[in-house]
């Protein structure tokens, strides 16, 4: 990867970060689900059991979390 290209993915990385503190500051399960939803390995269920909430609501949690995302970025203009 040239220099450019790391810069250039530089400003999506901050903007990921900031959103996801302000998702923490909101609903501060909805952002730890997301996180588990993305970096953790196992299934749902396993992943719910890791929060130690049914899967059903850890669903719920992560959908939730992705209609936030969706509707906060919308909002923002590039």
């Amino acid at each position: 990867h040239s220099l450019a290209t790391s810069v250039h993915c530089q400003r999506p990385v901050e903007e990921v970060e900031a959103l996801m503190e302000e998702l923490s500051r909101y609903h501060h399960p909805m952002a730890i689900a997301l996180c588990h939803y993305y970096f953790s390995k196992g299934s749902l269920r396993e992943k719910a059991k890791g929060m130690k909430i049914s899967h059903v609501h850890y669903k719920h949690l992560v959908d939730l979390a992705h209609q936030w995302l969706i509707g906060r970025l919308s909002r923002t203009k590039y």
